[in-house]
């Protein structure tokens, strides 16, 4: 599905948090006055799910209004990671809840307490079910339109909610027909999978917070668009930075013809640039390497790559050679037909520690044609 403009993308992370945040405030009033009456510990702990579910919509809403703010002199590429650590508060309520849950449970099953059940707990649990699973939808709608991890998060809690609704419901209709602590026993198990899922979100939240490799699908498109351009020659130094959704800056080196002029060069950087942004909404900024002509400074060039490599790897593996003739030193880029990752690792950093103790006044820039010329 492809990305909506970014100010539409707000408004649908806004209208699910007005969804959430009115929903949970009424299911946590009804539930926390039922669990009051019945004594159910499972009921009364959902009730305070449903209260973190509310600040989870109100951190919600603050996140996309923060992420609609534009760049400033403080926060240069904008305030798009606010949502990443809004999706972290999610998780960290979560857990919260999943640990007293959890304990909460225990403590009804080692010491149970007689319930009140009356016929408003079914009818409030049922809707609870209806509700959650009405947010469910609405959002996992809205998450395929904003491809936002925050949305995704609300989802999967309100799949668990309504499970835990579905849980507990049953666990009332059991109650009085048993004396086993069925209240405790179905809070026990709401509170493992609660704590699981806020560890999976926190893990993911946690993952882009600390510059997580852009997607194998974007670099891919990136070097789609670059490599169709008849010009281009290839391309290297490839950095992607996430600063949130709709933030995503990459810096690149473009491989361009030494004999190209200054005018086309700039034409053709300016169209690249602006073809990856129309087509996946990233900012690009390319520099140009002009790649050497010179057919003897070719030679030589990859006379001293053989001459580096020849107890490292065999010179067959190299599937691309070029280099760059600079003012005060040349650059050298070599493409190896290395798959595993491991492998590609140790030859390119026996090559290049190599090269710089014998060849100090080369550069050598070293990537596999497998697609790690991606620079973290």
């Amino acid at each position: 599905m492809q990305e909506i403009p970014k100010d539409q993308r707000q408004q649908e992370i806004k209208y699910s948090s007005y969804i959430g945040m009115g929903t949970n405030l009424f299911l946590f009033v009804c539930k926390l006055v039922i669990s009051i009456i019945s004594g159910s510990v499972s009921i009364l702990s959902d009730a305070f799910n449903n209260l973190s579910d509310l600040f989870n919509s109100i951190a919600t809403f603050v996140s996309a209004y923060l992420a609609e703010k534009p760049a400033d002199k403080t926060h240069p590429y904008g305030l798009g990671r606010a949502e990443y650590i809004a999706t972290q508060l999610v998780s960290f309520f979560i857990l919260y809840v999943g640990i007293t849950l959890f304990f909460q449970s225990i403590n009804q099953i080692t010491n149970p307490q007689p319930l009140e059940i009356s016929s408003w707990v079914y009818v409030i649990l049922t809707l609870s079910i209806i509700l959650k699973g009405w947010m469910m939808i609405i959002n996992r709608r809205i998450a395929k339109k904003t491809k936002s991890d925050l949305i995704d998060a609300v989802v999967v809690d309100s799949r668990n909610d309504a499970l835990s609704a579905i849980l507990l419901l049953a666990a009332m209709i059991l109650q009085p027909r048993t004396s086993l602590p069925v209240d405790g026993v179905a809070g026990v198990i709401l509170s493992i999978v609660i704590l699981y899922q806020g560890v999976e979100i926190l893990r993911k939240s946690m993952s882009k917070l600390l510059g997580k490799k852009l997607s194998q699908e974007m670099i891919s498109e990136i070097g789609r668009i670059i490599n169709k351009h008849p010009a281009v020659l290839g391309y290297h130094n490839f950095k992607g930075h996430d600063y949130g959704p709709n933030h995503i800056h990459v810096s690149v080196d473009l491989e361009l013809p030494d004999t190209t002029d200054l005018n086309t060069a700039h034409k053709i950087v300016d169209s690249i640039e602006r073809e990856i942004y129309q087509s996946i909404k990233v900012d690009v900024v390319a520099h140009i390497d002009p790649i050497s002509s010179d057919k003897d400074l070719n030679k030589e060039m990859y006379e001293v790559v053989k001459e580096l490599s020849k107890d490292i790897f065999d010179t067959k593996r190299i599937t691309k050679f070029s280099c760059v003739k600079g003012h005060y030193r040349t650059s050298i880029f070599v493409t190896l037909d290395i798959k595993e990752n491991e492998e590609f690792k140790q030859i390119k950093s026996a090559l290049l520690a190599k090269a710089k103790k014998d060849t100090p006044s080369l550069s050598f820039h070293v990537e596999s044609k497998y697609g790690e010329n991606y620079e973290e």
